[in-house]
């Protein structure tokens, strides 16, 4: 409070509403503009819905994240079974796209979630985002392998496996996105 009573001696005042004022004070030949804030009812407010907007935020950035990963994965199975040219017993593979899409999208919608509340929960930047994000999608490759899925006999599941890493570490790009801070006081 004393450094802006000091600002007040020689500074202007605009009030644009009650409790918040603009504080502009000359520096070195420009002007420099604080904010002054004291709105009893806000802080009240954000003190009491702090840890729900937080929990809200958190859900909502992993539910994001699943989203995005649920539609990747149903692309990434989606558009190779849609082009095929295989037939098999059941008939043409390129008829099971609607059922490819519908698995693809269970199996990204799972580490898409977990992108997403990872990004959300520790509110981290773009690199770090990324980092995350090829983390869990080298999770999904390991975990490919841990299974029984042998990359030597088909090579699809390899590429799939691989293509895992970019297209997690864009998803924990674009769910850091909605990492910006708040900037309304």
């Amino acid at each position: 409070m004393e450094f802006l009573r000091s600002i007040a001696l020689d500074s202007e005042f605009d009030v644009y509403s009650p409790g918040r004022y603009n504080i502009r004070h000359p520096v070195r030949g420009g002007m420099f503009i604080a904010r002054a804030t004291h709105n009893t009812e806000h802080s009240f407010r954000s003190a009491i819905s702090g840890p729900m907007v937080t929990a809200a935020k958190l859900i909502l950035r992993s539910i994001f994240g699943a989203g995005c990963g649920g539609v990747s994965g149903a692309a990434l199975l989606a558009i190779p079974t849609y082009l095929s040219t295989q037939t098999g017993f059941l008939g043409p593979e390129s008829a099971w796209w609607t059922l490819a899409a519908i698995v693809g999208c269970i199996w990204g919608f799972v580490p898409g979630a977990l992108i997403g509340f990872l990004v959300a929960k520790f509110q981290t930047t773009g690199l770090i985002s990324l980092i995350i994000g090829a983390a869990v999608g080298t999770g999904v490759l390991i975990g490919l392998f841990i299974t029984g899925f042998d990359p030597f006999i088909d090579s699809e599941i390899l590429y799939t496996g691989l293509a895992a890493i970019p297209i997690g570490a864009v998803i924990g790009l674009i769910v850091s996105t909605t990492n910006q801070p708040n900037l309304r006081s």
